[in-house]
């Protein structure tokens, strides 16, 4: 479920975008109607449509993720509120110059600072952030907890590169399903491989 919640502003993306595309004109009509004092021009071009819409759509569904979890008494993990920090500030530059590189890079910049959190922890401060996170899960001896550490600090920046590959090679359609469909896909992967290596090191609840 905690992966669902994590992709929904990526779902949401995608959906109006999709969506918007569907006819570009009626979607930058609407859009200059409704935010388009947020764009330096005040109005917002046909082509330009989908993408407006998907990046207010985002910032909104992210917005609403923290919502959810104030009102459900949840901790709002410090994660979070900086990935949207980085959605509002990178959305806002999209709209106000309608140019869709700033979109297009923040997923770069979220899995960045993913991995750089985990290397200053790492080095800096001498606390394995993924131990931290899984070790009520698995037990695991101090140089695999090292080498899943590393994978996923391998894994964000890996994903970040593959991210502007694609972002600055490829039509912003091809990007947006990549986005998805790709970056999501490669993620669940790692995922996946990763409880198969780690499974013999699962604890399993007495309870059960």
């Amino acid at each position: 479920m905690k992966f669902l919640f994590d992709l929904f502003p990526v779902l949401i993306f995608f959906a109006v975008f999709e969506l918007a595309g569907l006819d570009q004109e009626a979607a930058a009509a609407s859009a200059t109607h409704l935010f388009g004092w947020m764009a330096a021009s005040g109005v917002i071009i046909a082509k330009n449509g989908p993408t407006m819409w998907a990046t207010v759509a985002t910032v909104l569904g992210t917005l609403l993720q923290i919502a959810w979890l104030k009102l459900r008494g949840k901790h709002v993990d410090r994660m979070l509120l900086a990935t949207f920090g980085i959605v509002v500030a990178l959305g806002a530059a999209t709209v106000w110059f309608q140019n869709d590189a700033f979109i297009r890079v923040k997923p770069t910049v979220v899995y960045w600072m993913f991995a750089t959190v985990l290397l200053v922890a790492e080095l800096g401060f001498k606390r394995n952030l993924a131990q931290a996170a899984m070790a009520q899960a698995m037990q695991l001896p101090a140089p695999v907890w090292r080498k899943v550490l590393w994978s996923w600090i391998g894994c964000f920046l890996f994903l970040g590169a593959a991210n502007l590959y694609v972002a600055f090679n490829f039509p912003i359609e091809t990007w947006v399903k990549f986005k998805v469909f790709g970056l999501m896909g490669i993620t669940f992967v790692f995922l996946v491989a990763q409880v198969l290596l780690l499974s013999k090191y699962i604890v399993e609840d007495p309870q059960e």
